[in-house]
């Protein structure tokens, strides 16, 4: 057992706790902590026990990967289990075990009957911010076995996990209502204690070999060798004054004593994730700051500030004719349909999904009209781009949307014109899983094939991009986005135009009000477009480079053979 789990035992049976929350990074035991909960109660205060997993499936897995093989181990409580099967208790079942004075039920935090069926004295919840944030329509789930727990005089609920998004945690609002306890370990060099925190990680030329933590009051250099001895003499301290009968327990990865989470592992994980987040995929981020550093993830990039953008506008593809930038290597576009008009913005794209707005366009008019998409197509056919290895490029494919009152007139549009990559686009109603669906759906009225995107991954990914800080000049940034002269006020109002917020199912982006969207559709438009076609940017970036240098490279002039033969004799 690791030194810092033993506080926590302690106190569960001390009289006038109520609540007890273990905000932790992986590694560090907790799913150890309330087996031994669970154990204590059956020995020394049986009665009702509910054990609530994220879902049904896991709690299966649970009953058989852990709980049963403890069962089966520990001679007491085998004893107890198996004596209540004698009697022939008929309850027991996967989810159900009886034992003398109580029984424990687990149950999937899905499933609002199950949480709601019985009031239970002990409640113990495993990976609270994995849970639904409603179940049903009867509130976030630990509130509502709170309830069914005031019955009980005296109860305990306690709640364990990573902490998730930050506007979705239902963990951190209930830590922060906590003593919100902290492990002070001391420095092997001077005895100072302190809290282990990142920002006292350190790892030069970030080579995750070199790393060490500095003490913050000696400097000194403490190695991952140090950390049994920090451990074994660290003691919780409360950081401040909670609720009545409520304790809190923040940890970190920083502390776990096992090989696979030690520090040097974790500058690796650090690393990596910082090298993702560059590229525009933020998820390696989130996964460090919840599980390693058990911190809340924002996952609200609407907060980049309009002017950070309006200030990284560039000059770019202003010739005449206009010239592309050099690391455009393919172009995309996406077209929203209005009522009173069409929206296209065209994007280019080079290695690593950097990006370059390159046109933005109005078509004005009615789109039940046939005029307005003879005009629109035959724009978009007649755009070339030059770019500047001597190759004339076209548009490859584009999305056009389809959900609002136009989705007829797309349907027909775009049927004949599957060959050119013209796409119907379409949000779905999900917001889990990938931007992308597997395949393209042919249920509509005009049985094409419609493109089902996740826009709130998409949306995920362009708003984590719009937070990669430009380099120097032209020097290529994967994921990184850039604004010509077409990008003006009201186009980066569009492009922030949304919100995050909570829904049951997890999260959802909203449109700010008084506020238009155009900017941001078309953005997720051309995205869309972009990993439909999936092409290899590299790849396209070389046969390119390659073109340019066949032209460029000057004509060998062969020598002719002058050899002696009866046609060239006679000039002798």
């Amino acid at each position: 057992m690791a030194p810092y789990q033993k506080r926590i035992l302690d106190i569960v049976f001390e009289p006038g706790v109520k609540k007890i929350v273990l905000v932790f990074g992986t590694q560090l035991g907790k799913t150890l902590i309330t087996m031994i909960i669970k154990a204590g109660i059956i020995e020394h205060s049986p009665n009702g026990i509910l054990f609530v997993e994220p879902s049904k499936d896991l709690a299966s897995n649970y009953m058989r990967e852990r709980f049963n093989p403890m069962v089966r181990d520990n001679e007491f409580l085998f004893k107890k289990i198996r004596e209540q099967r004698e009697k022939g208790s008929k309850s027991d079942s996967v989810f159900h075990k009886s034992f003398d004075g109580g029984y424990l039920a687990i149950a999937g935090s899905n499933s609002p009957s199950q949480l709601s069926s019985r009031p239970v004295p002990y409640v113990i919840f495993d990976e609270l911010d994995l849970c639904k944030l409603s179940s049903g329509k009867r509130g976030s789930p630990n509130k509502l076995v709170e309830r069914r727990q005031s019955n009980f005089e005296n109860s305990l609920l306690v709640e364990t996990s990573s902490p998730g998004d930050e506007q979705e945690s239902m963990i951190w609002p209930d830590l922060e209502l906590t003593d919100f306890e902290k492990y002070f370990v001391p420095c092997p060099a001077c005895d100072y204690r302190q809290v282990l925190v990142w920002e006292q990680m350190r790892y030069p030329e970030k080579k995750a070999e070199l790393s060490y933590y500095e003490c913050e009051n000696c400097k000194e250099h403490l190695t991952n060798d140090a950390k049994p001895y920090m451990l074994r003499k660290g003691i919780w301290m409360p950081t401040q004054i909670g609720l009545p009968g409520t304790f809190g327990f923040h940890l970190p990865r920083l502390y776990s004593p096992f090989p696979r989470a030690s520090w040097e592992e974790m500058v690796n994980e650090k690393i990596e994730a910082d090298r993702q987040a560059k590229r525009g995929n933020p998820e390696l981020a989130k996964v460090f700051i919840n599980t390693g550093l058990a911190l809340k993830f924002n996952p609200n990039f609407t907060i980049t500030k309009k002017q950070t953008l309006v200030d990284r506008v560039e000059l770019y593809y202003h010739e005449t004719p206009p010239v592309l930038p050099e690391g455009v290597v393919y172009i995309t576009y996406g077209t929203d349909v209005q009522d009173n008009r069409l929206e296209t913005t065209v994007v280019g794209w080079g290695i690593g999904d950097e990006s370059w707005r390159l046109l933005r366009k109005v078509h004005a008019g009615n789109p039940a009209l046939d005029y307005l998409w003879s005009e629109y197509f035959i724009w978009k056919q007649s755009l070339i781009f030059k770019h500047p290895y001597g190759v004339d490029l076209k548009i490859s494919s584009g999305c056009i949307d389809t959900g609002g009152h136009h989705a007829d007139i797309v349907y027909t549009y775009v049927r004949d014109k599957q060959h050119l990559h013209y796409y119907a686009f379409k949000g779905s109603n999900t917001n889990k899983g990938p931007m992308l669906p597997q395949k393209p759906s042919f249920n509509n009225k005009g049985n094409i094939p419609l493109y089902l995107i996740n826009t709130v991954a998409a949306k995920d990914s362009i708003y984590a991009r719009l937070l990669i800080p430009p380099p120097e000049p032209y020097q290529p940034t994967p994921g990184l986005m850039h604004f010509n002269q077409h990008c003006n006020e009201e186009y980066f109002d569009q492009l922030l135009s949304q919100k995050v917020i909570l829904t049951n199912d997890g999260k959802a982006y909203r449109d700010i009000p008084n506020t238009r969207q155009e900017a941001i559709d078309c953005e997720v438009m051309a995205y869309a477009a972009l990993k439909i076609d999936g092409p290899d940017l590299a790849l396209v970036a070389e046969d390119l480079k390659h073109y340019q240098e066949s032209k460029t490279k000057p004509i060998e002039k062969k020598e002719l053979n002058r050899s002696s033969n009866w046609a060239t004799r006679w000039n002798k």
